[in-house]
């Protein structure tokens, strides 16, 4: 569909955090047209320092070290000058006491690309709890972000009021945070349960499944995370967002999930999911799979797709003159009473840059 943007230009986003200069008596290029000439555009924004003062200007060469904004005959006195457009140091200088996931990710929304970035509230030391290998032992998704790709402006919004580090920070910042129903509708369509917080879950439920404690003492039933071949070698099967129907629900819904194997075993033992959609975000559902019945693991979904006579013959006929066959993400899929496995697969020669997508393989039960 037509996104309608009133203003597709990206000032602010995820590249060095460099200065610019706008609003000069040389347009800005925007992109490249049809016919071979290249669009321009000025910055309407309303962020940015004016540069009409002199001093202002000197200050500024003095700053950033560049003598070309003394010199430079472009700047006129209408000029900006943007500062911090990284949008992760552009959050830090204004909540440096919040943790930025490393994902932001840009969306549509009021005819407008807004970031999106989730930040959490963590600590190392609170008391009779088990610290993660990233060195907190309190993590809270307590905080989303939303920062203006073209203005700049960012807006904090507390998704959690209950959280009572959020609760004290916005005592001391009372004017810092917006309350999550503050968000507009068209941007809360976009939120989504953090990848880095999922995995830190899943980390910790690989033992804290258990509840007897006999059980856990003696690491009866721990689990694993699974692999799959990527590429070419075995790495860690991230987790994934799916769109799907969950086991005794009727309506499709916007996922994150990842399975589990036994510990030193391949099958599948259970699964994890965490619901995006409104209003049920944030809900985290387990589904153990009865003991006593075998479904395959990612690994062992590989292997099959490795030892299939059809797809061996294209790998081999794929892996000639001097191209690379690369297996991509494996996809475990909930469907009714069992899973639907799907792995894609690409070219990519040995002059190019980008693989080029060739099949996707599909197992389910023992097709």
């Amino acid at each position: 569909p037509d996104l309608n943007l009133t203003r597709p230009q990206i000032y602010f986003g995820e590249g060095p955090d460099s200065y610019a200069i706008v609003r000069t008596r040389e347009n800005e290029f925007d992109y490249p047209g049809a016919t071979g000439e290249n669009v321009t555009t000025t910055y309407e924004g309303r962020d940015g320092i004016s540069l009409r003062r002199w001093p202002v200007r000197l200050l500024m060469a003095m700053e950033l070290k560049d003598r070309n904004l003394i010199l430079s005959g472009y700047i006129q006195d209408r000029s900006k000058i943007l500062l911090h457009r990284n949008i992760q140091e552009r959050i830090k200088k204004l909540a440096p006491f919040v943790t930025l996931d490393n994902d932001p990710y840009l969306v549509a929304a009021e005819n407008r690309l807004f970031w999106l970035i989730d930040a959490y509230t963590t600590s190392r030391y609170l008391p009779y709890a088990r610290r993660h290998q990233n060195g907190y032992n309190y993590l809270r998704n307590s905080v989303k972000i939303v920062v203006d790709a073209y203005h700049g402006s960012v807006d904090f919004y507390a998704v959690d009021p209950t959280d009572p580090v959020l609760q004290t920070w916005q005592k001391v910042f009372p004017k810092l945070f917006k309350p999550f129903s503050a968000m507009s509708a068209s941007l809360q369509e976009h939120i989504r349960y953090p990848e880095a917080l999922f995995a830190v879950q899943q980390d910790m439920l690989l033992s804290y499944h258990l509840t007897d404690p006999k059980a856990f003492y003696e690491q009866e039933d721990f689990w694993n995370l699974p692999t799959q071949i990527y590429a070419r070698s075995e790495e860690a099967l991230e987790p994934y967002y799916v769109t799907l129907v969950l086991p005794g629900k009727q309506q499709e819904e916007f996922l994150l999930m990842r399975p589990f194997t036994p510990k030193g075993k391949q099958n599948m033992i259970a699964w994890l999911a965490a619901r995006c959609d409104p209003p049920h975000y944030g809900e985290l559902l387990l589904y153990q799979l009865p003991k006593g019945t075998n479904t395959y693991g990612p690994m062992q979904i590989e292997t099959r797709i490795g030892q299939h006579p059809e797809i061996t013959e294209l790998i081999t006929l794929w892996s000639q003159n001097q191209s690379q066959l690369i297996r991509g993400n494996l996809l475990v899929i909930p469907l009714e009473n069992t899973f639907l496995y799907a792995e894609p697969f690409y070219i990519q020669s040995a002059q190019g840059q980008m693989p080029e997508f060739k099949k996707i393989v599909l197992v389910w039960e023992d097709r």
